[in-house]
């Protein structure tokens, strides 16, 4: 494979058209303007929103084996 796409293909995701990217900075400091004690709360929530936006969306067009289950948790 390396010698077909090289090496840095491999660690690419591609050029998607539909490819939703997130201003990470601008997340990072939405959180830090959050009173502390609400600044875990609301980074779960976001995650549990995207994770959940991305599988309603990709896991349906997925070809899938009988016994596939979605990686839902950290270090899956």
């Amino acid at each position: 494979m390396r010698a077909q796409y090289g090496e840095n293909e491999l660690n690419s995701a591609g050029a998607y058209a539909a490819r939703i990217g997130c201003d990470s900075k601008l997340f990072g400091i939405g959180l830090q303007c959050l009173p502390p004690e609400e600044r875990l709360t609301a980074f779960q929530d976001a995650v549990r929103s995207l994770t959940d936006a991305v599988t309603k969306k990709a896991v349906p067009n997925l070809h899938k084996t009988a016994d596939f289950q979605i990686i839902a948790e950290e270090y899956d």
